[in-house]
């Protein structure tokens, strides 16, 4: 609405100053405006383009050619750009104040460099599309190598304005030379939507490179490095067709010892990814393979950096499935190795999820100071990206031990920050963090509302992602809260199957216990299978390590013990979990055991 009535109003104003300028208007005496003769005769364009390109073709042929070169620069231009295009000793300055008296463009700024713009950006737009196409392309390549000439000395500040010249100007090769160095500017910054785009750009530049040997190592090293940036913002099937297409090209490549495929370094660094791509949508066993693959050629090359890498994937995946132990000791590894090469954005996601293990194996208290030091590093280093990730961890570990208030708060944190950055995954998986810390607190319809959103991100994703094992047994769960029994059932049992698939021990444990707590609440209860899930549901569990999601596991094993009349069964599982969240200082889950254990009936004798 607030753009319309510029429009107009510009238009308005352009339009009046058209009649002046042909004589149609004249200031009268007493200081107003007043139509003269040549109202009637004057023809005026009816549209806001026609007005402007009116004015342009009135202004003398030079003053025109150089807002046509300005406009290319874009509509703010710097003088000596300009002045370099122009090729002329003297004028400039001349057709620079007629067109700023004219109010076709007004000076901007002085210091550090004296800068114009176009006071609008449709003038700005005309006098463009002004110029014949063969001509504009002409021009923006005179732009880049102007600028690539004047600011030799601070070309990295330039990489992206000159690339974009280039591009425009179908230079392709030095296009995709500097969106590339721009790209990988961006991404030394954590700035990775931007990174994305420069990344995008260079590939469609490359693409209309002939296919030597040179062209096709820069594609393949591009859409290695816009995967690296677009894991969690494109679709997995996006980012596979780009590695499939990588590792095709790696193998027709030529390696250090000139045969075709045989530069394992690259192949290695593609398998990474492609591992990544398995992992984000949820096939755990493909990605685990991928790492290990990996793995093996960087014990081989004796590469570290390459070699710390595997081990943070690898712990990533063993995460994710629930074997909380064993990921606990591969991320420490791969905390020890990112901190000796000063790897930090990987050494922040290593600490942060490292976190997340010791939460659920050790103690919140432990948990979450290594998730904080992840944070602190990440904003000491001003990382946009790595801040990201580890608040989305600190809403993970919140949920971890049942903190709604921390989930909460950390999860509306983390979502501001990846929506703007267009990290979609992230957002899905912080959505599930809270959904699964309302169930915790019996915050049913809310958990709908936050799993609600995590599923429409995944089917927007093209489907099933990460931790969709845990998704599915919140679903369950939620089902189960709202008294749908006998569909909490079928749930619980399709959950089981999904994390069986994957190998998600935590997600099929979370499904046993759903499975098993819907048993006992059906008319009538089926306690014997029941209490059959629930030790399922606590050997998966323990298995992992997950000793805090075991604790609630035995708490509401021991609910079924009580309303099944094994009132010593009961207070025994109780008792147990009070004291593995005693031991993970968990004092909320430990008051609610507490007052289950203070509603039995005393034993005889007590």
């Amino acid at each position: 609405m607030q753009a319309g009535r510029k429009a107009t109003l510009f238009f308005v104003e352009e339009l009046i100053r058209t009649l002046i300028e042909r004589g149609a208007l004249a200031q009268s005496e007493d200081g107003g405006w007043e139509a003269t003769g040549l109202i009637e005769s004057v023809a005026v364009p009816d549209t806001l383009q026609g007005l402007l390109m009116s004015r342009l073709d009135r202004l003398p042929p030079k003053t025109k050619w150089l807002a046509q070169q300005a406009s290319v620069i874009g509509r703010i231009f710097l003088y000596r750009v300009l002045l370099h295009m122009a090729e002329r000793k003297t004028g400039v300055d001349d057709d620079l104040n007629y067109m700023e008296t004219n109010e076709l463009i007004r000076e901007r700024t002085r210091n550090p460099e004296l800068q114009y713009m176009f006071r609008h950006a449709l003038t700005q737009e005309t006098a463009y599309q002004s110029l014949l196409a063969a001509r504009r392309k002409e021009l923006h390549c005179k732009t880049a190598l102007a600028m690539e000439e004047l600011f030799s000395d601070r070309i990295s500040e330039f990489t992206t304005v000159i690339g974009e010249h280039f591009l425009r100007g179908e230079a392709w090769e030095r296009a995709s030379e500097y969106l590339i160095r721009a790209g990988d500017t961006a991404t030394r910054l954590f700035a990775w939507p931007e990174a994305r785009l420069h990344y995008a750009r260079a590939l469609d530049a490359l693409a209309h490179l002939p296919p030597a040997e040179n062209n096709r190592r820069s594609k393949l090293d591009t859409l290695i490095k816009q995967v690296n940036v677009s894991l969690h913002a494109d679709s997995p099937e996006q980012n596979m067709a780009r590695m499939s297409e990588a590792e095709r090209l790696v193998q027709e490549l030529p390696g250090p010892d000139g045969n075709p495929g045989s530069d394992r370094l690259r192949l290695a660094r593609v398998r990474l990814r492609m591992g990544s791509i398995h992992f984000v949508s949820n096939a755990m066993p493909e990605a685990i393979g991928y790492f290990r693959q990996v793995l093996a050629v960087a014990q081989n090359l004796g590469d570290p950096a390459l070699l710390a890498l595997p081990s943070l994937s690898i712990g990533n995946v063993l995460l994710h499935q629930g074997h909380f132990g064993k990921a606990e000791a591969l991320l420490r590894q791969a905390i020890t190795s990112f901190e000796q090469s000063g790897g930090w954005a990987h050494w922040i996601r290593a600490v942060s999820m490292h976190g997340v293990t010791l939460a659920a194996t050790e103690s919140y208290a432990t948990g979450l100071a290594e998730c904080q030091r992840g944070l602190a590093r990440a904003r000491e280093l001003n990382s946009l990206s790595s801040l990201r990730f580890s608040t989305c961890c600190l809403s993970w570990m919140y949920s971890v031990v049942g903190n709604l208030a921390g989930t909460t708060e950390f999860t509306r944190q983390a979502i501001e920050a990846l929506e703007q950055s267009g990290d979609l995954i992230l957002v899905y998986l912080c959505y599930a963090n809270r959904s699964y810390a309302e169930v915790c607190a019996g915050q049913f319809e809310a958990a709908a509302e936050s799993m609600a959103k995590c599923q429409a991100i995944a089917h927007e994703l093209g489907g099933q992602l990460w931790a969709a094992d845990l998704a599915s047994g919140i679903i369950a769960e939620i089902a189960l809260g709202k008294g749908q029994v006998q569909q909490a059932l079928s749930l619980a049992e399709q959950a089981a199957a999904v994390a069986r698939k994957m190998g998600g021990i935590c997600g099929e444990g979370m499904a046993h216990q759903v499975w098993g707590r819907s048993l006992a609440a059906m008319s009538p209860p089926r306690w014997d299978e029941a209490e059959g899930q629930m030790a399922e549901s606590l050997r998966l569990f323990e298995l992992g390590e997950a000793r805090v999601y075991a604790a609630r596991t035995r708490m509401h094993w021991g609910i079924i013990c009580r309303d099944r009349g094994k009132t010593d069964a009961a207070r025994e599982h109780f008792e147990k979990a009070a004291a593995q969240w005693t031991a993970n200082n968990i004092p909320w889950e430990l008051e609610r055991v507490n007052k289950l254990i203070a509603e039995l009936p005393k034993a005889q004798g007590g």
